[in-house]
């Protein structure tokens, strides 16, 4: 019928239809929207399960997506009787946004089921205490083929989701390597579990950027995440533990401007790589693991390019095993490491404004980095700290390269 009575078939009139003010329900007001309507919900609690997002355009908000309050107080709870929602592929991205989806329970995903083809955009939702009896306890993306990032999960909180397999927050397969095809910005993964692997995440063909990931665990592999032909840019991958890479597990993947600390694994406290991945810009301090605290690649037909890295202050050995196919450059490494422009020197971190392990005055990172490399942020702008002079040459560690202005864009964020 349509929002206003008269149909679907009249030009779109980007309607809002109001919960409850409307229809006193999420599944009526999605039942009659037509393409690009927005479903408003105001705060408080709807008791609704498996609500779908297939044919028409929506755009599924709370009243207020930027103020956490609010979505807090926005919830939909499925009380443990199937997902919270599911998207279809209509060939059209709705979005879901400002909402809190929880106890939602499925054999494939947990709070968020997107399915096969599907690409909608999901922003400033709190995913908390979802459960999936196989993979992705928060949300579940199937195989996609959108080849344009256009599968975006944006500022959104994964809290205290489970999955009995993989993927505790998340499990996001997109079938497209280069460029990926699911991005996920700017998110908080934080006490979520996963039996197998990937207590906060599992992502194949995935851009995780600006993301946290704290205090997940997995009996398995990737504690933070597992993930592979994916890229990690400017996450913080800290207190996760695994029995293998307890910040994380990569397979042919990049790593630039990660801080990844305070892990815990047997083999890999900070990353257990494997097959081919690059590091660049990362600082890997304070995990635990018997075998290659700071990283391990694993032995079997793998490599790793490490540049512009810090890793020191782990326990245990801090790359292992002894011997393996490392190729690290400009870089400290605890102990030594041979290769190009290497240090052994202790960096000096020093915490300031919210950030910890950043090179303090007098730090042998500064200025030290790959040469063909420069800063975007150094002495020149306002917020670098007066005392610790710092040319355009890149720093080596997580705060240092062509992108470190990055962590500015992270603290702005609202999270």
């Amino acid at each position: 019928m349509g929002s206003q009575g008269i149909g679907c078939d009249t030009p779109a009139q980007d309607y809002t239809i109001r919960v409850p003010g409307d229809y006193a329900t999420i599944a009526e007001a999605i039942a009659v929207a037509c393409d690009l309507d927005t479903v408003l919900v105001a705060p408080g609690t709807y008791r609704e399960a498996g609500l779908r997002l297939d044919e028409p355009q929506v755009f599924l908000t709370g009243t207020a997506p930027r103020d956490s309050a609010t979505v807090a107080a926005t919830v939909i709870d499925a009380e443990r009787s199937s997902p919270v929602l599911e998207v279809f592929d209509s060939g059209l991205q709705s979005t879901i946004s400002g909402l809190t989806l929880t106890g939602g329970l499925g054999w494939y995903g947990g709070g968020v089921e997107v399915q096969r083809g599907a690409r909608p955009r999901i922003e400033w939702c709190q995913i908390v205490g979802n459960e999936s009896l196989t993979s992705g306890g928060g949300v579940l993306v199937r195989g996609t083929v959108a080849e344009d990032e256009s599968l975006a999960i944006i500022n959104c909180r994964f809290t205290d989701n489970i999955a009995a397999e993989k993927g505790g927050g998340c499990w996001l397969a997109g079938e497209v390597a280069e460029p990926p095809v699911v991005r996920v910005q700017s998110c908080v993964f934080r006490g979520n579990s996963a039996q197998e692997s990937g207590g906060g995440a599992f992502g194949t063909a995935v851009l995780f950027e600006r993301c946290d990931f704290r205090n997940n665990t997995t009996l398995g592999s990737g504690g933070g995440l597992i993930a592979s032909n994916a890229w990690l840019d400017y996450c913080v991958i800290e207190d996760n533990q695994a029995s293998g890479g307890g910040g994380a597990h990569l397979t042919d993947s990049e790593v630039v401007g990660c801080r990844i600390a305070g892990n815990t694994a047997e083999n890999g406290g900070g990353l257990f790589l494997y097959s081919w991945n690059r590091v660049e810009n990362a600082t890997l301090a304070d995990n635990r693991a018997y075998e290659g605290a700071g990283l391990f690649l694993r032995w079997l037909w793998s490599r790793a390019q490490i540049n512009n890295t810090v890793v020191w202050g782990n326990h245990g050995p801090e790359i292992g095993p002894d011997g393996e196919p490392l190729t690290i450059s400009y870089s400290i490494v605890e102990g030594g490491w041979p290769g190009t422009g290497n240090l052994a020197a202790n960096p000096r971190f020093f915490a300031r404004a919210g950030l910890s392990l950043l090179p303090g005055p007098g730090s042998p990172a500064i200025d030290s980095g790959d040469p063909a490399l420069e800063d975007d942020l150094y002495d020149w702008h306002p917020w670098w700290p007066g005392a610790i002079p710092d040319g355009a040459r890149s720093d080596m560690g997580a705060y240092g390269g062509p992108g470190n202005r990055s962590w500015l864009d992270r603290e702005r964020s609202n999270r």
